[in-house]
């Protein structure tokens, strides 16, 4: 895997668990069960961050033994993954009852190898709008030029996931958002899919005063709705400058951090290795790119089809009847697109922080 200190090192990937800048592991030992008895071990830092942050995006924890279905009704932060030791019986099992209860998050994935099962929080608003938007760009250059009969058969789904059997037993996995190719006798092929680690400290995903780490900010209250309005316009234009100056970060408003900067940012792509894929195959990585590191944008040299994707990465060949066509690069990666979408989420969600911190006086 490519490490966040080495971003021109774009080469494929063969490890098949998530980009490694996104990995943390943790041991907790809970022999006695008691709460107050929990001691963590850190085993592994994240590439290229500091061992005092804590990134949000798919970090890892593999816990001793405890009750799956504990685990899944944990109140999780957003983007955390938890590894569980689990049998595929007893992960089914506890499938059922997700199902039974309707539950949208968390996920619940299984690796046969390792024989975890693997508990995955709902995303941050960051991570699954940017995942969406990629996707939806990458379909939107694929469908240039090609024939309406052709174009139409091209999806995207977000949250994809695939089951295939292997000499361990059934394994489960997912991505964040994937393109899939449906042909005329309706064979339904997953073509890519994509995954967008987003890594911040932890103390940046809660709003906090200045220097006082762990302070909640207090509730501003406005005479009327039209002081709340007139204030979030404010806000928002302080935050659009402040962006323009540090277009990762942080949004500070009033000595409240409502967004911290973000750390890195690590796109990776995940390609079907020949048009006879299946929808539930369980797609290798193929390429990793650093874009953003300590804030900074770093991806001055990735191509813009990221020095691989091609028409007929997307479209089956058989589709396809012109060759050249095939091989077409599907030029979908902007930088001045990628931080303009960047900015709206993280302009969106820090108002919506500031929102719920702030109260119309009932008169």
């Amino acid at each position: 895997m490519d490490n966040l200190e080495n971003p021109e090192n774009h080469g494929s990937a063969t490890d098949d668990r998530l980009p490694s800048h996104v990995i943390q592991r943790y041991i907790l030992n809970n022999k006695d069960r008691k709460k107050n008895s929990k001691t963590v071990k850190r085993t592994a830092d994240i590439a290229g961050l500091a061992p005092e942050t804590r990134p949000v995006n798919r970090h890892r924890t593999l816990m001793q033994r405890p009750e799956l279905i504990d685990i899944v009704r944990r109140p999780l932060s957003p983007d955390t993954q938890v590894e569980v030791p689990a049998t595929r019986d007893e992960y089914d099992q506890v499938c059922e009852v997700i199902e039974s209860e309707e539950m949208k998050h968390p996920q619940l994935l299984y690796d046969s190898t390792r024989r975890v099962a693997i508990v995955v929080a709902g995303p941050s608003p960051l991570h699954s709008g940017m995942a969406s938007e990629l996707v939806v760009q990458i379909r939107d250059e694929v469908r240039q030029g090609l024939d309406s009969a052709v174009s139409r058969g091209i999806s995207t789904s977000t949250d994809e996931i695939g089951t295939q059997a292997t000499s361990h037993g059934l394994t489960t996995r997912a991505w964040d958002t994937a393109l899939s190719y449906t042909d005329e006798d309706d064979n339904d092929m997953l073509m890519i899919a994509i995954e967008v680690g987003v890594s911040q400290s932890y103390e940046s995903l809660r709003p906090q005063s200045l220097g006082l780490l762990g302070k909640k900010p207090d509730i501003r209250y406005y005479d009327s709705v039209s002081d709340f309005d007139d204030a979030m316009e404010q806000i928002r234009r302080k935050f659009h400058d402040q962006l323009t100056q540090n277009p990762y970060g942080p949004l500070v408003n009033d000595g409240v951090t409502w967004f911290g900067q973000v750390g890195s940012v690590v796109l990776q792509t995940f390609r079907c290795p020949d048009e006879d894929c299946a929808k539930e195959t369980l797609l290798d990585p193929t390429q990793s790119f650093t874009l953003v590191r300590r804030g900074a944008f770093v991806g001055l040299d990735i191509p813009a089809n990221l020095d691989e994707l091609v028409l007929g990465d997307c479209i089956p060949s058989h589709v396809l009847s012109d060759r050249q066509i095939e091989t077409r690069p599907v030029n979908f990666f902007h930088r001045d697109w990628f931080e303009a979408e960047f900015r709206t989420f993280m302009l969106r969600y820090a108002l919506q922080r500031v929102r719920v911190k702030s109260l119309v006086r009932q008169s």
